[in-house]
């Protein structure tokens, strides 16, 4: 059982050698987030604001050889599912794009990715954890490939990443014909977009995000109230921008919250107000992004996927970079076998059947009368 006091210092040398909490270790987090690119799902306030009321945040530190790496994590207990019977935990990657995080630009190569992942998973059996779930970054080749008894590397989607290291003209070239179309048609209609560095109308903001995730159907999850915004507003500062669409009366039509990182842009939330779609707003809207983010040198503009392999979201994102497809995956580890098997049995007693399929990850957290998904 990892216990709430667990010290932070687990040991000198090589492997997990600091776990860092948010709160208490808030300067030393934020020095090794510096480090390690700025990466927004790394930064200690948005683990804190993403990790719910229950959920621990924070940050393994693996300073040694051959590479020294930052591993944000969110640990959960186990006390609000009714087959849990013990003071039990697991971790999970923050929302997003997870680390390992890296200072510099190092590589990431099969055998460190294999050590990376060694001696997070010494720390998770030395630290009681039932399970970890663990999201990787778009942009790291580690773990590809990898299994062994008790780690997991997993194909979860596919992502888009438009490639900013091409000139405006190429850039515009790359995007399929509709997006180049829908950028003209929006401009005709007399669309404008406006870029501001703070969340400065959070009710405005929230209304057209809330319109978007009602009309699409969105899970609970998504529906992020106003002191979520007002927080990361604040305590995000500096690593993120606001793009609005502006029709020709001045409203507000399209929105975007793009979280940034030294290297890349991330779309996050946003939506678009459903009026305004024979205007194709957000084409525009994603256009600058991209002339924004190829301005301030990022090297990519991360659109993400969609909510099934090739449905709709997904293709209208492919659009803006054909060739910009890359595999999100993410590693699934298992610290307790006995304990996590004990949880699996334990569900499929209250349940009355067992997990469907291996889709869900942890399989004990999977809801009983939900439709698997990839993890929670």
């Amino acid at each position: 059982m990892l216990h709430p006091d667990a010290p932070g210092n687990v040991g000198r040398g090589r492997g997990v050698t600091r776990v860092l909490e948010a709160d208490t270790d808030r300067e030393e987090w934020l020095e090794w987030w510096r480090r390690c690119g700025r990466e927004p799902f790394a930064h200690p306030a948005y683990c804190r604001l993403l990790a719910g009321d229950a959920g621990r945040p924070v940050a393994l530190i693996l300073d040694g050889q051959p590479e020294s790496a930052l591993l944000p994590l969110v640990i959960r207990p186990l006390r609000d599912l009714p087959w849990a019977d013990e003071e039990l935990y697991d971790a999970i990657s923050p929302y997003g794009y997870g680390g390992p995080f890296f200072p510099g630009t190092p590589g990431r190569g099969r055998r460190y990715a294999e050590s990376v992942l060694a001696e997070l998973a010494d720390w998770v059996v030395r630290a009681g954890l039932c399970s970890v779930f663990l999201r990787l970054s778009l942009e790291s080749d580690m773990a590809v490939g990898i299994r062994t008894p008790q780690t997991e590397v997993v194909d979860v989607s596919e992502n888009v990443v438009v490639d900013l290291r091409r000139t405006p003209e190429e850039l515009w070239a790359n995007y399929e014909h509709k997006v180049r179309k829908n950028v003209k048609k929006a401009a005709r209609a007399g669309c404008s977009v406006r870029r501001e560095d703070r969340l400065n109308d959070v009710d405005g903001f929230l209304q057209v995000y809330g319109e978007t995730m009602r009309r699409r159907g969105a899970a609970a999850y998504y529906h992020f109230d106003r002191t979520f915004f007002t927080t990361l507003s604040e305590e995000l500062a500096g690593s993120y921008s606001v793009f609005s669409v502006l029709d020709d009366t001045g409203r507000v039509v399209s929105v975007e919250l793009v979280l940034e990182s030294d290297a890349h842009l991330y779309s996050f939330l946003g939506g678009t107000r459903a009026e305004a779609f024979p205007m194709a707003p957000n084409d525009l809207l994603k256009h600058e992004v991209v002339l924004y983010g190829r301005r301030t040198g990022r090297q990519g503009f991360v659109l993400g996927g969609g909510y099934e392999r090739g449905d709709g979201i997904f293709r209208y994102k492919r659009a803006f970079d054909p060739g910009g497809v890359r595999t999100f995956r993410a590693v699934r580890m298992v610290g307790d076998p006995a304990r996590y098997t004990s949880l699996v049995q334990n569900r499929a007693r209250r349940a009355g059947s067992l997990p469907a399929g291996d889709s869900f990850f942890p399989a004990y957290r999977e809801p009983v009368t939900a439709t698997p998904v990839t993890a929670s």
